[in-house]
């Protein structure tokens, strides 16, 4: 399996999520989850996705936990949490099922 970077992996799934016409809110809402976990990933030194394990996204989650809501200053709701995990679920699904990864973190 050839290498992907992070930033790859993104974009092929939003070029999907834009395929399958998705409300283009909800395309906004899926990239800008991913691009708080990519910029996560990238302070970690990750460039690939096939180096995002487990562990990487429990400490995403941890690190979710502790964030500020960019409008309020308020640490993120609980919803606003899940609603990021979900978007990894799916985003790792989509690399899954195009063979990007092997297994899904």
């Amino acid at each position: 399996m050839k290498p992907e970077p992070i930033a790859s992996g993104v974009e092929r799934f939003r070029s999907h999520l834009a395929r399958r016409n998705y409300m283009r809110s909800t395309i906004d809402g899926r990239m800008d989850g991913l691009r708080i976990f990519r910029e996560f990933l990238e302070r970690e030194g990750l460039r690939e996705i096939g180096e995002v394990s487990t562990k990487h996204v429990l400490e995403f989650w941890a690190y979710l936990k502790g964030r500020k809501s960019r409008r309020s200053g308020e640490p993120l709701r609980p919803l606003s949490v899940q609603a990021y995990l979900i978007t990894l679920r799916i985003f790792f699904a989509f690399l899954k099922n195009q063979d990007l990864i092997l297994t899904d973190p």
